[in-house]
């Protein structure tokens, strides 16, 4: 079976000003779990690290009924679908203690020789998953128009903001897109949806520049290395 489920306790320094998770903290337990499902299936480091290849995130879309909020215990599900030679979708749905389903989120990964910087067919190493789809998954487009944007802002890689690969961790993007918009909007507006789309790496050091928006209740970030949406309950 490739659907894979673990508990997850909300603790306060997941959180947010509102008691509420925090969308960092939430791509990180997504990216805990994806590590755990692919140990499990018997595809772990392994197969993987120790052989000089990393599974990098090329684009993740969630959506969000409602953040759990401090000391709740959710439950994330996540399941592999089809791999496409280089390209390995992969599904995750959240459910609180009554188990409703209060997010649920759709991803893009691949599988990179990390000295090559290429992409690396997981077949070739036995790195196989049995694709699950259940009808409902969320489309992931891998390009997203972005419209004209008016403002620009810089910024660097810090010690703190890089993986183990040395560059901008997954879960650091949110962060920075995030502490680009008014402290009043984000207190007072909730969250309905996440898009990213990792197009090229950020190394520690490394400065860039962003262009970015509000057009209705949508925020937008974008340049060579990355598009993020953030669309938000008006």
């Amino acid at each position: 079976m490739s659907e894979f489920c673990k508990k997850i306790r909300i603790l306060a320094e997941h959180t947010n000003f509102h008691g509420q998770l925090r969308l960092k903290s939430l791509m990180s337990f997504f990216q805990e779990i994806s590590i755990a499902h692919t140990e499990f299936l018997g595809n772990g480091r392994e197969k993987t690290f120790d052989k000089g290849l990393s599974w990098i995130i090329i684009a993740e879309r969630f959506k969000v009924t409602r953040l759990p909020k401090f000391d709740e215990t959710i439950s994330i599900i996540t399941y592999p679908g089809s791999t496409m030679r280089f390209f390995m979708p992969k599904y995750y749905e959240i459910y609180d203690e009554n188990n409703n389903l209060i997010i649920q989120c759709s991803s893009m990964w691949a599988l990179i020789d990390v000295k090559k910087r290429t992409f690396a067919d997981p077949e070739k190493y036995n790195i196989h998953f049995e694709g699950v789809t259940k009808g409902n998954e969320l489309d992931i487009p891998l390009k997203m128009p972005v419209p004209d944007l008016n403002k620009t802002a810089s910024g660097k890689v810090n010690f703190s903001d890089v993986d183990l690969n040395g560059h901008l961790n997954n879960t650091a993007y949110i962060n920075k897109a995030l502490d680009l918009i008014d402290n009043k909007y984000l207190i007072s507006h909730d969250i309905q949806e996440v898009y990213i789309n990792f197009r090229k790496e950020i190394k520690i050091d490394e400065e860039y520049v962003v262009k970015y928006d509000k057009i209705d209740n949508n925020f937008y970030f974008s340049n060579e290395h990355f598009t993020i949406k953030l669309t938000f309950a008006e």
